[in-house]
């Protein structure tokens, strides 16, 4: 498993808005904030794989089952602001 906090991005700090846990070829963001979210999976080229919203202060599991293994980055977007973090799934 691979854990990983959200970046301050953009002036943005909460606190570690968001969470990201990925375990094989699920990741798991799970949301400390009042307000809904969205996660797009790309790869570094900018090519979309998966995109997915959540509720506030909830957990949305994104399924990579199916795509190939490598570095990807996930876009994590609360509030209007961007968070980015590299991934391997």
């Amino acid at each position: 498993q691979e854990h990983i906090n959200s970046q301050q991005s953009n002036g943005y700090d909460n606190n570690n808005p968001y969470s990201i846990v990925v375990n094989g070829t699920s990741i798991t963001i799970s949301s400390h904030t009042d307000s809904d979210f969205s996660a797009t999976l790309s790869d570094s080229a900018g090519i979309t794989y998966k995109s997915a919203r959540g509720k506030a202060n909830g957990i949305l599991n994104i399924d990579c089952s199916g795509l190939r293994h490598g570095e990807y980055v996930i876009h994590v977007e609360i509030d209007g602001n961007i968070f980015s973090n590299k991934i391997k799934v």
